[in-house]
């Protein structure tokens, strides 16, 4: 497996999501941890939790336009 050049690893390191409820409110970043496997970048970042009234999430790429995603999540009881 090929790894990445420097310059490579830090515009993927710059490929990150801002967090959205359906109210516009955006979930503040607590933190992330991540690690090159090849040419890949395997990331777990953390976010706030929302007020618990939120049906769906949007997730807005921060370099790549075009690419937003809506997640639906289910009813709270």
């Amino acid at each position: 497996m090929q790894s990445l050049e420097q310059e490579d690893e830090y515009k993927l390191r710059r490929v990150g999501i801002a967090v959205f409820d359906d109210q516009g409110r955006q979930l503040p970043a607590l933190r992330g941890d991540g690690k090159y496997e090849g040419t890949r970048l395997n990331y777990d970042r953390r976010y706030a939790s929302t007020s618990g009234t939120a049906k769906s999430l949007i997730l807005r790429p921060f370099v790549i336009k075009g690419l937003e995603t809506k997640i639906e999540l289910p009813a709270s009881k």
